[in-house]
């Protein structure tokens, strides 16, 4: 009877032993679902987070080609992204033997007393030639990985870095860089996926750097395009005007010598009849002494001198004769001084620099210009005001000054004619146009030629 007693005990204790090894089981597998459905949760997530950073990434390539603003986008949602103290992008230099790396933009925690401004990693030479090399660094726990050595451990845990992770990327035109994620306040593991999701982040970053620097590049050569484009016109506008310039200086040197050699040609011949006007004068009141000697000598004069007299009207003419040859001197003279204005106007016989009279100057270019201003059938005119002051002689080249006259005189006249063309003959009379020419000394040293017009 005990040994059933006891056998029943031992099945008892079997079953119970049984059961709670049974319930065990289910709690931990239970234990073991649960977990696995948080990990499943976490990496979904996870997923989740990786596919918005891409989005983010891509749109805001997309919508912005600025390099900065890129960086910036990255290290923020990168940190965001991984939840870490920090993330940083560096631009990695090196010049002969010597490793640099150029922080260009950095994402912090809010609660960080302050971002740093430098990488450790340039600090230490294992990491910086990892870097150069492209090397992707993950430490979980930078005070017991055996990857770096005591003195490389000591210095970034005095920093006070706990976990790191870097991955480099190298674009399509040579540029290297490196994203940094740093975490200080504790360990930080690093799983196959995320160390997955920076690099994918870095092969994207990458292209956008490309795409950036050729964006840059392509408005740098547009605007030197530009620029250069704006430089050709106006060294095309200055070619024009100094065309235009040289055609003007051509047309005035061509109008100079024409006048020089018109001049030049009235000048003979009426030097000629002004000297011999002189003679004909004497020659003539001799004539006309001698009739009249011959009038009063010769009393009784024939029928025929007396009908000739008559005809001829030789007591009119002995009056008018004399005037006629005065007239004559005077006109001839006249045309003296029109052919020395007309000189003084072309001066090419004065290539240098000397004193000359700056009103014969003007004179003369009124002289040449006076068919134009002058009153005529179909032109109302213009009035020509001359206020002279009293200017010594001024050194110039006359045959230039001469041609500048020229041009402002007649740009006065064409402004003139063409408003006077829009206006009534009524108005023009009431207002008639003007144009005045003063002149004044000032300073003893400076004088002024100013020519205004009015209408």
């Amino acid at each position: 009877m005990s040994q059933l007693l006891l056998l029943y005990a031992g099945l008892v204790g079997l079953i119970g032993i049984g059961s709670w090894l049974l319930a065990r089981a289910s709690v931990n597998r239970n234990m073991a679902q649960l977990e696995l459905r948080q990990s499943e949760v976490e990496l979904l997530k996870l997923v989740e987070r990786e596919k918005i950073l891409k989005t983010r990434l891509s749109s805001q390539i997309r919508n912005s080609l600025d390099l900065n603003t890129i960086l910036s986008t990255v290290v923020v949602e990168v940190r965001e992204l991984l939840q870490i103290d920090r993330c940083q992008f560096f631009w990695c230099h090196q010049e002969d033997e010597s490793t640099s790396l150029e922080l260009s933009q950095q994402a912090c925690a809010p609660d960080l007393t302050e971002p740093l401004g430098c990488s450790p990693i340039q600090n230490v030479e294992a990491l910086s030639e990892a870097v150069m090399q492209g090397n992707l660094l993950c430490f979980d726990d930078i005070a017991t990985d055996s990857w770096l050595d005591f003195k490389s451990r000591n210095l970034l845990v005095t920093l006070g870095f706990k976990s790191l992770l870097t991955v480099s990327l190298q674009t399509q035109s040579g540029c290297l860089g490196v994203i940094v994620c740093e975490h200080s306040r504790a360990l930080r593991p690093w799983s196959d996926d995320e160390v997955e999701i920076i690099r994918g982040v870095a092969d994207q970053l990458a292209i956008a750097i490309d795409q950036a620097q050729l964006y840059n590049q392509s408005r740098a050569a547009t605007a030197a395009a530009t620029t250069q484009a704006e430089q050709l016109n106006q060294v095309l506008h200055n070619l024009k005007e100094t065309q235009a310039q040289l055609i003007q200086t051509e047309k005035m040197s061509s109008l100079g010598q024409l006048v020089a050699g018109v001049a030049d040609e009235i000048n003979n011949p009426v030097n000629f009849i002004y000297g011999n006007l002189t003679y004909v004068s004497e020659y003539t009141l001799g004539l006309l002494e001698l009739v009249e000697l011959y009038q009063k000598s010769n009393v009784h004069s024939t029928p025929e001198v007396e009908a000739h007299i008559e005809a001829i009207d030789l007591d009119f003419m002995a009056e008018d004769l004399p005037k006629i040859l005065i007239s004559m001197k005077m006109g001839a003279n006249r045309i003296r001084e029109i052919v020395l204005s007309l000189r003084n106007f072309s001066r090419l016989d004065e290539a240098d620099m000397k004193p000359v009279n700056i009103h014969e100057g003007i004179d003369s270019t009124l002289l040449i210009l006076q068919n134009r201003f002058k009153q005529t059938p179909g032109n109302a005119g213009i009035e020509i005001v001359k206020e002279y002051g009293d200017i010594p002689l001024v050194e110039c080249y006359a045959g230039q000054l001469n041609q500048v006259f020229m041009n402002l005189i007649s740009n006065a006249i064409d402004a003139l004619d063409s408003y006077n063309s829009q206006r009534t003959l009524e108005d023009i009379e009431a207002n008639p146009s003007q144009i005045v020419i003063r002149t004044e000394l000032r300073n003893l040293n400076f004088w002024i030629t100013k020519i205004d017009f009015t209408s």
